[in-house]
């Protein structure tokens, strides 16, 4: 699949944008398992983790959206599974 992308990228590059996501260092092991990728893609973009605070905001409008509230039990719980998610 590496080696059609990779074709595929060498041929189409002025009509093709390819974006790879993921966590630093999966993304690093992948890079180590296909070398000449890293090489043909030209902006290597890191964006910093959610904090707690963030993490929470966002579970709260997803839960807003969908006309639900939290009250204070639940709140405190949601905030444990997060930490120990972020963990």
């Amino acid at each position: 699949m590496i080696e059609i992308l990779l074709q595929v990228m060498e041929s189409e590059r002025e009509n093709l944008v390819v974006i790879l996501a993921g966590y630093k260092g999966k993304m690093e092991r992948f890079f180590a398992q296909n070398p000449g990728l890293r090489s043909r893609i030209a902006h290597h973009i890191e964006f910093p983790d959610y904090t707690l605070e963030e993490l929470l905001a966002i579970g709260e409008l997803m839960l807003a959206q969908q006309n639900y509230v939290l009250d204070e039990e639940a709140h405190a719980a949601f905030r444990r599974y997060v930490e120990c998610r972020i963990r």
